[in-house]
């Protein structure tokens, strides 16, 4: 079997959500077909591709970046670049697709369907415009996250901005688009149930949740919860990670101070962005910046904290912190989407005071904290352990929208 793999950028390294995702999808592919793998890059060179692509794919190709929509506007003066803003909310299809629509890279696509592919996985729903209206070919999209999902929700909380009226519209055309894809040819990858009803499901329409590498060894203590650290780990330069860390540190953290004055909050994850660096005082608030490894600050962290309040899909922060046997503190935009019961593998709330009072629950019960821990690490190992995703990666790839992988099927996917 033979499979084109198009991505967005090469998923490494492993330091995000978005990057986890794509290798293991990658890597469980790559058990049962010979995969091209594709991405976009700055110069369209492949020179200093990470050697793990190069050993889970028979082929590594790039397309340079320059010739998309979002990419070439960079290069304009300002003036011209709003002009172009402009002209692009009012057209048919929303700008997020209209930014990867690109002439160069669709023929560069075509040429590589003509070599025959049994699939092509596509990472991102956007690249849907690359492929040849005449394809006959299998396409699988990976839509990580509902876009008009994330943006309704960023409405919401932004209610009356500058640009709201436009915002809305660009939500219509999300909508439209992706609560339509159920109907057309392709099928269609989401992460969890709540996706696949919004999107009508059917047979077209699978379920690959988001998972975690759960430690072989992992050195289970108890955190003393004197002097308590509040841990969030994430992207920095995500504007829902932003909110919500800024959410926290203003709103939610003065209350916890009240009754534990030795409180910490600390904020881990690359490329913070300026709001986030100016909640750092490096004392109740640290800002850590671009580490190399989260598992130091997960062991000393007594709680780990999700204060999202938008976005869309699901959290793989929230399994690695329940991997790692350290409890979660959580809103109900934040575990979104993972089978979890608030009481039983984590703790949900989602107003400032009621989230404060979860985390200060949890620092005076031991009890509680341990129940949670437990649980949560049994959910991952039967769920959410991406070893266990990879046969259903390989259901999909091997055959058609219906049924199951056949014995030998399951036992080239182990083999590999």
């Amino acid at each position: 079997m033979r499979s084109l793999f198009i991505s967005r950028s090469i998923p490494e390294p492993l330091n995000t959500g978005t990057n986890q995702r794509v290798f293991h999808l990658l890597k469980a592919l790559s058990k049962v077909s010979e995969v091209t793998f594709v991405s976009a890059t700055t110069d369209g060179m492949q020179n200093g591709a990470p050697s793990a692509c190069h050993s889970l794919c028979q082929e590594v190709l790039f397309f340079p970046l320059k010739h998309f929509g979002w990419q070439s506007d960079a290069e304009l003066p300002l003036p011209i670049r709003k002009w172009k803003s402009m002209r692009r909310r009012f057209r048919k299809d929303p700008v997020l697709f209209q930014w990867y629509t690109s002439a160069a890279e669709a023929s560069f696509v075509e040429d590589l369907c003509m070599r025959g592919f049994d699939l092509i996985w596509m990472e991102r729903l956007f690249f849907l415009s690359l492929l040849p209206a005449s394809l006959k070919t299998r396409v699988v999209i990976d839509l990580d996250d509902l876009e008009h999902r994330r943006l309704r929700r960023e409405l919401t909380l932004a209610k009356l901005r500058g640009t709201w009226l436009l915002d809305f519209l660009e939500f219509m055309k999300l909508r439209r688009l992706e609560c339509s894809l159920g109907r057309r040819s392709s099928e269609l990858i989401v992460c969890s149930e709540t996706d696949r009803r919004i999107l009508g499901g059917g047979s077209r329409v699978w379920v690959v949740p988001n998972g975690v590498e759960v430690p072989e060894r992992f050195e289970e203590h108890e955190v003393e919860a004197t002097n308590p650290i509040f841990l969030f780990v994430g992207y920095m330069a995500y504007q829902a990670n932003i909110d919500a860390v800024r959410w926290f540190a203003r709103q939610i953290l003065p209350l916890i101070r009240r009754e534990e004055p030795g409180a910490r909050f600390f904020i881990v994850g690359r490329d913070p962005s300026r709001a986030v660096w100016e909640l750092h005082d490096n004392n109740a608030i640290v800002v850590t910046g671009t580490i190399s490894e989260v598992e130091p600050f997960m062991r000393q962290a007594t709680v780990v904290v999700t204060p999202l309040r938008v976005g869309a899909g699901t959290r793989i922060k929230v399994l690695e912190a329940m991997a790692n046997r350290r409890p979660v503190v959580s809103t109900s935009i934040g575990a979104e989407g993972l089978e979890v019961e608030s009481g039983s593998h984590l703790l949900i709330a989602n107003s400032a005071s009621d989230f404060a009072d979860a985390c200060i629950q949890l620092l005076r019960d031991r009890s509680l904290r341990q129940q949670l821990v437990t649980r949560a690490f049994d959910l991952v190992c039967a769920k959410y352990d991406w070893s266990k995703i990879d046969l259903k990666v390989a259901q999909i790839a091997l055959q058609d929208t219906v049924g199951g992988v056949t014995q030998h099927e399951e036992n080239l996917c182990q083999q590999r």
